[in-house]
C-alpha cells in the first residue's frame, strides 16, 4: 500500500478538529475572563479618582457659598436698614440703602442683595437702578421669607421669577426691639461661574436638591431634570415656591446597568455610553453631589488587552498546531516506512525461497539480485544517516525559526523594541543566559522566618575590610563618619551585607575615573531609625534616570557588564526589613544612597 500526501492530510485533520475546537473554546473563555478582570480593575481606578473628585467638588461648592452665608446678617446690623423698614417712604433712606446694597453686592460679587418688608415686598435692592430691579416685587411665597417669619435664617436654590436667572439665596430676619419681624435681608449668589469651571474641566458632575432635581450640572442638558418621578405633593411645593419658574421638570431618563462595589453603572438617555455613578451628601445644603465617570475608555482599554491576549493565544495555538502537524506527519511517515520495509522484506523472502529452488539454474541471476540488494541496503543506510543528520540540524533550526517567526510578527506590528530584543537574543543567547541565571537566583532568596539583632557598625566594617583587599581600592579614601562603637538594628545579616556591599561597589565604579576619589560612609541614629549613608564624589546620577534607578534590569553600564538588578535587589531587601533606600545627588557633587532601618536596643559612641 502506497501512502500519498492526501492520505497524510486526511489523517492529520481527522485527529485535530476535536482538540482544536476545545482549545478555541478554552481560549475564548480566557479572553472573556481577562476582559472582565481588566474592566473590574479599570472601574476600581475610576472609583478611586471619582472619590477624590467628589471631595474636590464638595470643597469648591462650599467655598463658593460659604463667604455669602453671613452677609444677610451683616446687612441686618446696619441701622439705616432698620430705619428704612420703619420709614419706608423716606426717599433719602431709600437712596442710601440702595447705594449701600449696591456697594456690598459689588464688593462680595453677589448677584443681588435686597430687603423685603414684613409683607414680603422688596423696598430696597442693589439692582434698584437696573431694568430688572426687584423694587416693589412680592417674594413672600419664597421659602427664605417663610423661614424668616419663624425668626430663622433661610437658604435655598431657585430660578429668579424676575430675572429668570438661577441662584442660591441666603436670608436673615430683621427684628424690631420687641423681637418682631419687620423685614428680611436676602443675598442671591450666582453659581454659573462655578458650573463654567466644571464645563472647562470636561468632567460629568451634577448637584441634586432635596427633591432629586438637578440644579447644577456641567452638562446643561441635565439641568432641571429629575432623577426619579416626582410625587404630586412635591410638585405642589415646587409650584407654590416657584422654585423653577416656567421650567418644565422632566425625567433625566437614567437607567441602572448594574451595581458594583465601586458604584452604580448607569445610562443617561441624552448622553452616549454609560457612566460609573458616585455620590456624596452635602448636609449643610440638603444637596447630593453626583460624579459620573465615563466607562467608554475603560471598556476600550479592556477590549484592547483582551484582544491582545486573544491574538497571542491564537498565535500560540497556530505554533502548537504546526508542531503537532509535524509530529503527526513524522509518525505517519515512519509508519508508512515500516510498512514499506515489511512488504519489501516479504518480497525478498519470497524471492530468496524461489532463488534457493533455482540456485543451480539461475546462479548468475542470483548474483545480480544480490548486488541489487546490497545497493538498496547502501541507499537505505545513506537515508538513515541523512535522516539522523537532518534531525540534528532541525533542533537549532527550529529554535531559530521560532525566533524569526516572532520577529516577523513584531515587525508587522511595528514593535521595534521587542524586535531588537529578539535579534539580540539570537545573537547573544549563550553568553547572556549564564549572567542572567546567576543574578536571577537572587530573587529566589526567601525571606527569613525570624529577624536577629545586628550591629550595623560591625557589619559595615566587615564589608569595608573585604573591599580594602581588592586591587585598586587602596587609592580610594573610605571613611566612616561619625565614629561609632555600636548601632543595633533588627534584620538579616546576609541581606544587609549584600546591600552595603552593592552600594560600596557602585560607589567604587562611580569614582574610579576621579583624580582624588573618595567614598564616605556616615552612620547615625535619628528618630528611632538607624541611618547609613554611602556618599562618593563621582559624577552623580542624571536627573532623567534617578527615578528609575531602583527598577529591575535598569542599568547605565555597558552590555555584558551588568544587568541592573543590584540596586533593585537592595531596595527590595531593605523594604522587606521595614526600612527605606533613597538615592539623591550631593550639592557639592557625587551621589548619596541613604539606608534607613528600625533601631533596636541602643547606640553606644566611643568615649
Amino acid at each position: 500500500m502506497v501512502y500519498s500526501k492526501s492520505d497524510l492530510r486526511r489523517t492529520i485533520f481527522r485527529i485535530l478538529p476535536a482538540r482544536l475546537i476545545i482549545t478555541l473554546l478554552v481560549g475564548g473563555l480566557l479572553v472573556v475572563i481577562v476582559y472582565q478582570l481588566v474592566v473590574h480593575q479599570q472601574l476600581q481606578q475610576l472609583a478611586a479618582v471619582g472619590k477624590n473628585r467628589l471631595v474636590l467638588y464638595n470643597s469648591s461648592i462650599d467655598g463658593a457659598l460659604s463667604r455669602y452665608r453671613h452677609l444677610p446678617y451683616l446687612v441686618t446690623q446696619v441701622s439705616q436698614v432698620k430705619q428704612l423698614l420703619k420709614y419706608p417712604t423716606s426717599k433719602s433712606l431709600q437712596q442710601w440703602v440702595n447705594g449701600y446694597l449696591y456697594r456690598i453686592g459689588e464688593a462680595a460679587n453677589a448677584a443681588a442683595v435686597f430687603i423685603l418688608n414684613a409683607d414680603g415686598y422688596t423696598i430696597a435692592a442693589s439692582n434698584a437702578k437696573t431694568e430688572s430691579s426687584f423694587i416693589g416685587n412680592y417674594y413672600g411665597f419664597r421659602p427664605y421669607f417663610k423661614a424668616a417669619q419663624q425668626n430663622l435664617p433661610g437658604q435655598f436654590f431657585a430660578i429668579g421669577v424676575t430675572t429668570g436667572e438661577p441662584g442660591y439665596f441666603y436670608s436673615f430676619p430683621v427684628l424690631s426691639s420687641q423681637a418682631e419681624l419687620i423685614g428680611v435681608a436676602v443675598v442671591k449668589v450666582d453659581l454659573e461661574p462655578l458650573q463654567a469651571i466644571w464645563r472647562q474641566a470636561e468632567e460629568s458632575v451634577m448637584v441634586l436638591d432635596q427633591y432629586g432635581i438637578v440644579v447644577l450640572a456641567s452638562n446643561s442638558n441635565w439641568k432641571y431634570r429629575s432623577f426619579k418621578p416626582l410625587s404630586n405633593k412635591v410638585k405642589q411645593e415646587i409650584e407654590e415656591a416657584q422654585l423653577f419658574s416656567n421650567e418644565q421638570i422632566q425625567s433625566l431618563a437614567i437607567s441602572i446597568v448594574n451595581e458594583t462595589k465601586q458604584g452604580k453603572r448607569v445610562k443617561i438617555a441624552t448622553s452616549p455610553g454609560d457612566y460609573l455613578l458616585q455620590s456624596m451628601q452635602l448636609p449643610d445644603l440638603s444637596w447630593s453631589l453626583v460624579f459620573l465617570s465615563s466607562t467608554t475608555s475603560a471598556k476600550q482599554y479592556s477590549r484592547l488587552i483582551a484582544g491582545l491576549v486573544g491574538l497571542f493565544g491564537l498565535f500560540a495555538l497556530l505554533i502548537g498546531f504546526l508542531i503537532r502537524q509535524r509530529r503527526l506527519a513524522k509518525q505517519f511517515m515512519q509508519k508508512a516506512q515500516e510498512e514499506h520495509l515489511a512488504r519489501q522484506q516479504a518480497i525478498l523472502q519470497e524471492a530468496n525461497a524461489k532463488l534457493e529452488e533455482r540456485v543451480l539454474e539461475r546462479t548468475e541471476k542470483l548474483e545480480v539480485a544480490q548486488a541489487e540488494l546490497v545497493q538498496k541496503k547502501k541507499l537505505a543506510a545513506l537515508g538513515e544517516m541523512s535522516a539522523a543528520i537532518a534531525h540534528e540540524f532541525n533542533q537549532p533550526l527550529t529554535a531559530i525559526r521560532t525566533y524569526l517567526s516572532s520577529c516577523h510578527l513584531l515587525l508587522k506590528h511595528q514593535r521595534t523594541i521587542e524586535l531588537a530584543d529578539n535579534l539580540l537574543q539570537i545573537e547573544q543567547l549563550t553568553g547572556r543566559m549564564t549572567n542572567i541565571s546567576k543574578q536571577l537566583k537572587t530573587f529566589a532568596y526567601s525571606q527569613p522566618s525570624a529577624l536577629t539583632k545586628i550591629d550595623l557598625v560591625e557589619l559595615v566594617n566587615n564589608v569595608m575590610n573585604i573591599f580594602k583587599q581588592q586591587s585598586g581600592s587602596e587609592k580610594i579614601k573610605l571613611e566612616i563618619m561619625p565614629e561609632m562603637q555600636q548601632l543595633i538594628v533588627m534584620g538579616d545579616k546576609t541581606r544587609l551585607e549584600q546591600v552595603v556591599s552593592n552600594l560600596i561597589s557602585n560607589a567604587l565604579g562611580a569614582v574610579k575615573e576621579k583624580p582624588n576619589p573618595y567614598i564616605q560612609i556616615k552612620l547615625n541614629k535619628q528618630a528611632g531609625k538607624a541611618i547609613c549613608q554611602v556618599m562618593d564624589n563621582g559624577p552623580g546620577i542624571d536627573s532623567d534616570i534617578i527615578e528609575h534607578i531602583f527598577d529591575p534590569f535598569f542599568t547605565t553600564k555597558e552590555v555584558g557588564v551588568g544587568l541592573g538588578l543590584g540596586l533593585s535587589i537592595a531596595y527590595s531587601f531593605i523594604r522587606d526589613l521595614g526600612g527605606s533606600l533613597v538615592a539623591i545627588n550631593n550639592s557639592e557633587g557625587g551621589a548619596c544612597f541613604t539606608v534607613s532601618l528600625p533601631c533596636d536596643g541602643y547606640t553606644r559612641s566611643l568615649s
